[in-house]
């Protein structure tokens, strides 16, 4: 490129770290903005990252100043889509921090807005980049061991949703989903920090599970606790081919080793090639997220993931809290339809 990419930050919080850490090192590529109603943290992370940027406590204060080519919101979840319309408003693409929104009616507008504008819009879904999900999805992709048919996840109830994507990513939108469980009773320091519709499962409580059936016959099954150690096993799975074959992936630790092992049982060689990764920990997922989402907008590509993918997600999410509350199985794409109908409707009112 002639010129280098301008990336505005917006929000100086605690996950801009690590998109700023991502950012730092692709090509062709300037961070010239941070955007944060608190100008002093946002002062104190330019000086932290050690880059050149501006300060601003608006995108329109930002917008009078220069224009960046791409705006990558940081911010708590429930205001994305604040940030996030303001941003195609003034018809520049965004990056956006995962859940898509705080709300299936803010998802649903996002979505919409960009829909409507066809502004290029990606998000960050960063599990796709840990080894255990990408080879599966390209064993998945490939054939070669047959179909699959089963597969048992467990996580930690904090990965659930984040789990929930990646396996829409690798497998696509299930047909029905079944939940045993969707009641929400969060402790007061993750209501605090998760301002996340009542009506989405997100985190589960100490014991969930969910049964995932999709029309490649395919049947999921994830189990999410609170009681399993978010670090030294933040998730884990068992995956059954047709051909006989199960695939395993396990030794993760959250915070120094997301590369772990997948294998074949029983006793089946590591599949990761350890030597190709420079870090270990969880930051190797953001760096990868951030290259890609960097690559596809410079190469005038679709994102990875858009803001459609996100929305499909909180459907997703939304289908299976409905049926632990029903206590039934519930078609997914029914619901879909019923939301974006009767969302559509309401926008219009």
């Amino acid at each position: 490129m002639d010129q280098p990419i301008k990336i505005a930050i917006v929000g100086a919080g605690g996950v801009s770290d690590s998109h700023v850490d991502g950012w730092k090192r692709c090509d062709d590529v300037e961070i010239i903005a941070v955007i944060d109603v608190d100008e002093a943290q946002a002062k104190s992370k330019v000086e932290k990252w050690e880059i050149k940027a501006n300060v601003f406590q608006t995108i329109e204060a930002l917008v009078e100043w220069d224009r960046p080519d791409l705006v990558d919101i940081c911010t708590p979840e429930h205001i994305h889509k604040l940030m996030g319309l303001k941003a195609i408003e003034h018809n520049i693409p965004v990056f956006s921090e995962k859940i898509l929104a705080a709300s299936l009616e803010d998802g649903f507008d996002m979505v919409t807005a960009a829909r409507e504008t066809g502004i290029w819009t990606a998000i960050n879904y960063n599990y796709h980049y840990f080894p255990c999900f990408s080879i599966l999805k390209q064993i998945v992709k490939k054939g070669e061991n047959g179909t699959a048919q089963e597969m048992y996840v467990q996580t930690h109830s904090f990965c659930f949703h984040h789990v929930l994507e990646t396996l829409i990513w690798i497998f696509g939108m299930p047909a029905t989903v079944y939940a045993e469980d969707t009641n929400r009773d969060w402790p007061e320091f993750l209501v605090d920090q998760f301002k996340i519709a009542e009506n989405l499962v997100y985190i589960p409580n100490n014991s969930f599970s969910v049964k995932m059936e999709f029309k490649s016959g395919l049947t999921i099954h994830v189990n999410a606790s609170m009681q399993q150690s978010l670090n030294s096993l933040p998730f884990s799975y068992f995956c059954l081919f047709d051909s006989g074959k199960v695939l395993h992936t396990t030794e993760l630790d959250w915070e120094n080793d997301m590369i772990g092992k997948v294998h074949w049982l029983p006793n089946g060689e590591n599949l990761v090639k350890r030597e190709d990764f420079t870090v270990t920990s969880n930051t190797l997922g953001f760096r990868a997220s951030v290259h890609q989402v960097s690559k596809h907008f410079i190469n005038k590509q679709q994102a990875p993931s858009t803001w459609d993918d996100g929305w499909n997600v909180m459907v997703v999410d939304h289908a299976i809290y409905i049926s632990g509350l029903q206590k039934t199985k519930i078609n997914v794409l029914e619901i879909k339809k019923h939301l974006e109908n009767t969302l559509g409707e309401s926008a219009h009112e």
